[in-house]
């Protein structure tokens, strides 16, 4: 691992009491700024504490995942530590995740179990994300394996990941067998699966996960509407909202989405309007995906005039608002508003993406 940057040097002292390590350890936890982490750095050495998991694992920890991070830093430490144990192991893994190292964080974890640094549940999750962005389908099923191997078949948090992984590696079989084997599934669980079947255009599949829940929240009853708008089932989409609302349950922003969405594949106004109605009625966050949601909504039923006197309503606009709002109005054969539009965007400092080009 490349040195990054220049640590500081221990200077000869003899080790303080133990009541200024704690002082010092205790020290570092309102530590905001990598200036001050150096100084609480320099000071764990003068302490004797520069080969100290604990110390030099709060070190690395800040250096790796705060808001202030210096990541090469933290690799710098890592790499003088003589004995780092998992806790270190699987900050620096989640580290290069963050960093969308990916590849790197698969050959840490080979580092780790070649050095005998047993992982915990706190490795595993880290380590499938990668094998899962890195495409990594071999070593994915090793981590599996290792994840079984080494006693954590029951940890949900890493079999979850797994779930996840397999979808991704399109292995809808080993997906479900691993869902299956689970001895508690959580609300994640369930709606990896659903979306996981609707990913991959098996909306059946995801319909039979949905009816066999123990339990439903606003959560799983949108995962299964957003599957059935994403693969173009308007109408089941529509009948399983009706559902949703013989048994109570409340409309939130996600959900309101996705019927929207459903709204605008069958060029169903009526409804589309309810919901709108309901959103402002309920006080529903409008955040920039719901706005594009209401805008499209009207555009695609014909009635452009009512999506640009929302557009013009709203506080805040989103990229995707701006965007939505200029190609209906193109769709619509009114390409000088649209341009129009595009100079006030331009006027408002809001850079325009590579769709708007």
């Amino acid at each position: 691992m490349a040195c990054l940057v220049q640590l500081p040097q221990p200077t000869p002292s003899s080790l303080g009491p133990p009541k200024d390590h704690h002082a010092a350890l205790l020290g570092l936890v309102s530590c905001s700024t990598m200036a001050e982490l150096k100084q609480y750095h320099s000071k764990f050495i003068r302490l004797g504490l520069s080969s100290d998991n604990d110390a030099m694992g709060r070190v690395i920890k800040f250096c790796a995942i705060s808001k202030s991070r210096d990541f090469g830093y933290a690799l710098r430490v890592f790499d003088r530590m003589p004995h780092p144990d998992a806790f270190i192991y699987n900050i620096v893994i989640r580290g290069y995740l963050q960093c969308q190292l990916t590849r790197n964080c698969i050959l840490l974890y080979s580092q780790m179990l070649r050095e005998s640094v047993t992982p915990n549940r706190f490795t595993f999750p880290s380590v499938v994300r990668a094998c899962c962005v890195d495409y990594a389908i071999e070593e994915g099923k090793q981590v599996h394996a290792h994840v079984l191997k080494f006693g954590f078949g029951s940890d949900t948090c890493s079999l979850n990941n797994l779930i996840h992984m397999y979808v991704n590696f399109h292995c809808l079989e080993e997906a479900r067998q691993v869902f299956d084997r689970m001895h508690h599934q959580d609300i994640v669980s369930w709606t990896t699966m659903i979306s996981g079947y609707s990913q991959w255009g098996c909306v059946d599949e995801a319909l039979k996960v949905f009816d066999i829940m123990p339990e439903r929240n606003s959560v799983s009853w949108n995962t299964m509407i957003a599957a059935y708008v994403q693969n173009n089932y308007f109408q089941e989409a529509f009948a399983l909202f009706d559902r949703m609302q013989s048994e109570k349950l409340a409309l939130d922003k996600y959900v309101a989405a996705s019927m929207l969405s459903a709204c605008s594949g069958l060029g169903a106004l009526r409804h589309g309007e309810w919901i709108h109605g309901y959103i402002e009625k309920s006080g529903i966050e409008v955040d920039s995906k719901l706005a594009t949601a209401i805008i499209d909504m009207y555009c695609k039923c014909g009635y452009l005039e009512k999506a640009f006197d929302f557009f013009n309503g709203l506080a805040h606009k989103g990229i995707s608002t701006w965007n939505s709002m200029m190609g209906a109005l193109a769709l619509h054969g009114k390409g000088m508003a649209a341009i129009e539009l595009l100079k006030e965007m331009e006027r408002e400092a809001i850079a325009p993406d590579l769709s708007l080009l």
